[in-house]
């Protein structure tokens, strides 16, 4: 199975071009401030992708599906899944996807502000046997080094990185959110991916991410 990895577009997906795969993981922020006038623009790009399935979680920016969820659930094109702190499954891969991130200015899907253990609880949700985790967030100490407020400390979320040691299952967990975290690591059997596709000048300069399973 070819799965493509994308996320935090900001309203430039059509500046991405996907190839064929089998499955394509987009991670949140569509938008740049909540605008909702980007989703029909983003419905025809996903429409056009050659993925044969798609799962995806929106992100801090995209306020609009917070405040819509109904509206939203059912929206996307065939083929589509809008997870919300939710799993599916995808030729018999468990996939669980989630658009909550630490607290930040209170946007979109924010934890309580320095909130431990409501995120613990939160994450608590994913399934022992998830393979594969879509977040907007990175777990802490993945991919998740910023500048500005997060510079000292990084930005990743303890609560998910203790989480996600506790799942034995898992292979692969995309995410986005921190742009200049773009990239791959593997550790401890687990291929990270931060799908970033703008760097953090808002700049679409960054490719998809391609993992083979």
């Amino acid at each position: 199975m070819r799965i493509v990895a994308v996320s935090d577009t900001h309203t430039f997906h059509d500046h991405v071009i996907i190839p064929e795969c089998d499955l394509l993981i987009y991670a949140g922020d569509i938008s740049k401030f909540g605008d909702e006038k980007v989703m029909p623009s983003f419905m025809k790009w996903l429409r056009e992708c050659p993925a044969k399935e798609t799962v995806l979680t929106c992100g801090n920016h995209d306020t609009f599906i917070q405040e819509n969820e109904n509206k939203y659930r059912f929206a996307f094109p065939t083929g589509c899944r809008l997870l919300l702190h939710e799993e599916t499954r995808v030729s018999g891969i468990k996939v669980f996807g989630s658009p909550w991130t630490p607290w930040f200015h209170e946007w979109a899907y924010n934890f309580p502000k320095d909130d431990l253990e409501f995120a613990r609880k939160a994450w608590s949700l994913i399934p022992d046997d998830t393979q594969i985790l879509v977040t907007h967030g990175p777990p802490a100490g993945i991919l998740d080094n910023s500048r500005g407020d997060f510079e000292r400390n990084g930005a990743g979320c303890p609560m998910l990185a203790a989480r996600i040691k506790e799942l034995k299952s898992l292979r692969l967990h995309v995410f986005g959110h921190i742009h200049e975290g773009h990239g791959r690591v593997e550790k401890d059997g687990v291929t990270y991916i931060n799908a970033s596709i703008v760097n953090a000048s808002r700049k679409p300069v960054n490719r998809h991410v391609v993992f083979d399973w």
